[in-house]
């Protein structure tokens, strides 16, 4: 009886010791680093940063979507995030999929790196992370229709909700 009293107490101290380091870590996702826009022409007032994070390995059929991102509209900021040594094969990756928007090798995101690609993260100008959505081959046009909803929609009222 005595030693289950003693593993019930230590059962007990462990649980509050995480509990509490848990409750002081900051998120994970805290302060995603939003590169300062290379971007000219027209500024919307408040932009959505997506990176886009793939490799030359990922099925062609998923990488349709670098022809959406190409697409929309300016208050996008989209931002390819591809292997450091994939970087190098720039002039490969614009034959093959011709993203209109500037690459970044993903040593400088490593931290925010999903376990799939691709893979789509919504960020706002501040650095707080909206989402992560995989590109499947069937949804590429249900992502482009979620990304121009969240953005008249969702995406003000979350702003107006942080400042």
């Amino acid at each position: 009886m005595k030693n289950l009293l003693i593993i019930c107490l230590l059962f007990a101290l462990a649980t509050a010791v995480f509990m509490y380091f848990d409750s002081t870590q900051q998120p994970y996702f805290k302060d995603f680093p939003v590169a300062e826009p290379r971007f000219t022409g027209h500024e919307a007032p408040f932009n959505l940063h997506l990176f886009l994070f793939f490799t030359l390995d990922d099925a062609p059929v998923h990488l349709n979507i670098i022809k959406e991102l190409n697409q929309l509209p300016a208050h996008f900021k989209v931002t390819g995030v591809v292997p450091d040594h994939q970087l190098a094969q720039a002039i490969q990756l614009t034959h093959n999929v011709s993203p209109a928007f500037p690459l970044h090798p993903v040593s400088d995101y490593h931290r925010y790196k999903p376990n799939y690609t691709p893979n789509l993260v919504g960020v706002s100008e501040n650095g707080r992370l909206f989402f992560m959505r995989p590109v499947v081959a069937g949804e590429i046009t249900s992502i482009k229709n979620f990304l121009l909803i969240f953005y008249q929609n969702i995406y003000p009222s979350l702003l107006k909700d942080k400042q």
